[in-house]
């Protein structure tokens, strides 16, 4: 934890949202499926080209994506069925449930994975781009552009919940960009200085049901305008708002 920021904690939560790779995988979840289509060769290709700057995020997810393209889902989500995770990612959920928060993912994978995740874990809703899927195989996936403060701005405004009233869980440079905007950032198991200068509270462990004694109550009692041309969620319309309903898809 940073300092004593336990002693000046904002207002309840009402939603914590949770990235996937890196966070509820030990591993990187595309390269235990490569792994298991026998491309690890080209998933250590992509990585190291974006951990080298080479390649953005953007381009770096379309070129994961295309590990799987052709592939029948089946399959592909039978991999990931065995992906190495964090213990008690159910039993996490089902506690943030009865204490009345919402639980949702907030990932750049396709949305089949979110969809899985959901069906195993009890998720409320999930983002993610739609990689289409025709006569049961993965096909190529679109162009996008992927911001996950923009996307978080868009499942919080279709719970009607506040930026103060959210944290989010994550590993990552898109999760840090998140967590100031936040009222707490959880730098889970990582050691990237980035994404823990961001955080309210660093957590290294194997066990998600760890993190419960923090997700009650927001680490800050304040938090930056939202980055969003269109203003911060409370500003953002709501015409959208069936979109994001539980069990549906939050366009990334």
């Amino acid at each position: 934890m940073k300092g004593e920021r336990a002693a000046a904690r904002g207002p309840p939560l009402k939603l914590v949202s949770f990235d996937i790779d890196g966070t509820l995988t030990q591993v990187h979840g595309w390269q235990h499926i490569a792994e298991g289509l026998g491309k690890r060769t080209e998933y250590e290709r992509t990585q190291g080209a974006f951990l080298r700057g080479e390649r953005g995020e953007d381009e770096h997810l379309r070129a994961l994506l295309a590990l799987g393209e052709g592939e029948r889902r089946s399959r592909v989500e039978g991999l990931l069925a065995t992906t190495p995770r964090l213990t008690g990612i159910r039993s996490t959920v089902r506690s943030l449930h009865r204490a009345g928060l919402r639980v949702v993912l907030l990932t750049h994978n396709p949305t089949w994975v979110g969809r899985w995740y959901a069906s195993r874990f009890g998720f409320d809703a999930w983002t993610g781009v739609e990689q289409p899927v025709v006569q049961g195989r993965l096909g190529p996936a679109p162009r996008f552009h992927l911001d996950k403060r923009i996307t978080m701005g868009r499942m919080l405004c279709s719970f009607g919940i506040r930026p103060i009233e959210a944290a989010h869980v994550g590993d990552a440079g898109p999760d840090a960009r998140v967590f100031p905007y936040l009222g707490t950032g959880v730098a889970l198991n990582t050691n990237r200085r980035s994404v823990l200068r961001a955080a309210d509270l660093f957590v290294c462990s194997q066990d998600l049901r760890d993190l419960l004694p923090f997700l009650s109550r927001a680490f800050k009692s304040r938090v930056p305008s939202w980055p969003s041309e269109r203003g911060p969620p409370s500003d953002l319309q709501v015409e959208e708002k069936e979109s994001y309903v539980r069990g549906k898809t939050v366009p990334a």
